[in-house]
């Protein structure tokens, strides 16, 4: 084995001197302007940072880069049953790793814990801490609580614990404020040629320590997870299920590492191992109850906990109601305002957001899906007349419009590019007389002008009841 990796040693040697001199002469020169999220007016935004960059989150390039598997493990940046990974991978691997390997190489143990340590305190000074009393979160920005949070031990213990760790961290994270002001920011010269020698460092590190042990199951799939873990790291934007290997692979030498701390490291085993159960087991429950009982935002109080999806959907699947029924119950009104679309085979749908791209037949060509609404910032630049725009649509083959109400909740930007965009297309729809709202499910309170009665109905403009989620328009 040792001359196996003997024989590769000069190679490493020398990519490792060309990616240094790499990084010494192309640093001061490298353009990463891709990377800036700076945007002077909404005309200019990007829909693809809009829609993406809120996986990885808005903060300094460099330490958005490093806060990564901290913001992946605590849904600091999208917050979703989608993107819940647990807490495992960022609680077990870096501390089973120092155990086992601090006997043999107290450098490379010593290294792993202080970067583990810097990694924690760049996240949690960009991060938030869940306030349970007020059902929302206090964001932590460059290492202040920008929010107020109150302690109280005797209501929310975790939270008031999780406070004063963070404040503690946060006044830890100063110096690394302050390199960062110096190197770094919404795009820089800097952080990819740190990564790159970041990684190849480690991986040197990592060379140097397995060159005389014989090759084993735990080095071959840590050599695997590695690679694959910097690579997700450099160019998946936090999306997490470009790193589903990364993952599976994870959870493998977790299992791994413990066989092996049980051989080597008997008393570290001892409280090791029933802690890892122990959490493996409430993470469990707290996900099986998430999903199976429909604890999420919006869900409405009558349901809330009593199914993973609304009722109806069973009496749907035995046969019991027709889909006219099903959607009319969750979407009042929706399935005839589809056979109304769908009888109109020629015109296009322009859809921003929902799901309703599935109902509308011949949909691969019908549908124009616009969720950032790139299409009608670019629009309304040329024709900022509604009228005007109105034509526009339909002389392009366009006669209905899909919104879905929550578009604007996905708008992570600084400068709230989204949103502007957002309301903007409202202020189009709103008032048009070429626009017809022909479906909605929001509920409006108002009073009726020819008796003076206050009275309820379908709309999106005054006092909502009821929020809904989606309108749909017929252009006239």
């Amino acid at each position: 084995m040792r001359n196996r990796i003997g024989k590769y040693c000069p190679s490493f040697k020398s990519l490792l001197i060309i990616l240094f001199c790499s990084t010494i002469l192309l640093g001061p020169t490298l353009d990463l302007s891709a990377q800036n999220t700076n945007v002077d007016h909404v005309d200019e935004a990007d829909t693809k940072k809009e829609e993406i960059q809120r996986y990885i989150g808005y903060e300094d390039l460099l330490y958005r880069y490093l806060s990564l598997p901290y913001d992946s493990s605590i849904n600091v940046n999208l917050t979703a049953n989608f993107v819940d990974i647990s807490f495992l991978y960022l609680m077990f691997l870096p501390l089973m790793f120092v155990i086992l390997i601090r006997q043999k190489s107290k450098w490379l143990a010593l290294v792993v814990a202080g970067f583990s340590i810097i990694m924690l305190l760049i996240a949690t000074a960009n991060s938030y801490i869940y306030n349970p009393n007020l059902e929302r979160g206090s964001p932590t920005k460059n290492g202040e609580i920008t929010v107020p949070f109150d302690d109280d031990w005797s209501t929310i213990p975790v939270a008031t614990m999780v406070h004063k760790m963070y404040q503690v961290t946060n006044k830890m994270f100063y110096p690394f404020q302050k390199i960062g002001e110096k190197i770094t920011g919404q795009s820089d010269h800097f952080t990819y040629p740190f990564l790159l020698l970041l990684f190849v460092l480690t991986g040197y590190l990592m060379f140097k320590f397995l060159q005389n042990r014989k090759s084993n199951t735990l080095i071959t799939i840590g050599f695997i997870f590695f690679n694959y873990s910097f690579f997700w790291l450099v160019l998946s934007s936090g999306i997490i299920w470009y790193g589903f290997l990364m993952l599976a692979l994870g959870f493998v030498i977790l299992i791994l590492m413990l066989k092996k701390m049980k051989a080597r490291e008997p008393f570290h085993y001892k409280w090791i191992m029933p802690t890892f159960v122990s959490m493996c087991a409430i993470w469990f429950v707290m996900s099986f109850v998430l999903r199976i009982g429909n604890i999420t935002p919006g869900t409405h109080p009558s349901m809330m906990g009593k199914g993973p999806f609304h009722p109806i959907l069973y009496d749907y699947s035995s046969g019991v109601k027709s889909e006219k029924d099903v959607l009319d119950r969750l979407y009042p009104g929706f399935y005839d305002t589809m056979d109304i679309i769908n009888s109109d085979s020629e015109s296009k749908v322009y859809q921003i957001g929902t799901s309703f791209t599935y109902f509308v037949k011949n949909n691969h060509l019908r549908v124009q899906v616009d969720n950032q609404l790139g299409i009608y910032n670019a629009l309304t630049k040329k024709y900022p007349d509604k009228d005007e725009l109105v034509e526009v649509f339909k002389a392009s083959g366009f006669k209905y419009i899909v919104l879905d109400y929550n578009t604007v909740t996905i708008d992570k930007t600084s400068n709230r590019s989204l949103s502007q965009k957002y309301s903007s297309f409202v202020n189009f729809v709103k008032d048009n007389q070429k626009v017809k709202l022909i479906n909605t499910n929001r509920i409006i309170e108002g009073i009726d002008p020819n008796t003076g009665e206050t009275i309820r109905y379908y709309g999106i403009f005054g006092k909502q009841l009821f929020p809904g989620s989606y309108a749909i328009f017929e252009l006239i």
